[in-house]
């Protein structure tokens, strides 16, 4: 067996709500496919704020801007 399959077996033994999971999951490919990664960018962004509003503990990351790391973005 793959690393890579173990490693996706493990997560999904950890999540409580493994179809709830895959339906975000494949919310956010659709988004993806059809509207691009900086409308993903933003849905996420808005996602993460919300849930730190309502007291949610999501870690900081280090944010940039898309255009800086997608070459279709700028130009």
């Amino acid at each position: 067996m793959s690393a890579q399959i173990d490693v996706i077996l493990a997560q999904a033994a950890n999540d409580p709500d493994a179809m709830e999971t895959q339906e975000w999951l494949d919310a956010l490919e659709s988004v993806l496919d059809q509207e691009g990664p900086e409308r993903a960018h933003y849905l996420l962004e808005r996602m993460v704020d919300l849930a730190r509003r309502r007291g949610a503990h999501i870690p900081f990351f280090q944010q940039y801007r898309l255009r800086q790391h997608h070459p279709r973005a700028s130009g």
